[in-house]
């Protein structure tokens, strides 16, 4: 039951922060996947995106920052679910 419960959290938080890195990715001006349509992912994503996209609209930060900042939101967000889904088989 305890390798579920960090098998659902991981998939979860891999998804999650994968949207928001290719939302990520595509806003940039230098991007081969530029469009006007990542807006969206960004606003579905902002809780974890919220330090990637603050810095990328305010400095214009390079691809490998953005990665490195969404690795680590990703292993926090993944740490966050997991206590969640524990707190919720709990009850």
């Amino acid at each position: 039951m305890k390798k579920l419960k960090y098998s659902k959290s991981l998939l979860f938080s891999l998804i999650y922060s994968l949207i928001g890195l290719i939302s990520l990715l595509g806003i940039m001006k230098d991007s081969p996947i530029n469009s006007d349509y990542f807006f969206l992912g960004i606003l579905i994503c902002l809780p974890i995106d919220f330090i990637s996209s603050a810095l990328l609209f305010t400095n214009g930060i390079s691809v490998w920052l953005v990665l490195f900042i969404q690795i680590i939101t990703f292993f926090v967000l993944w740490k966050i679910v997991t206590k969640i889904f524990s707190h919720i088989e709990k009850n």
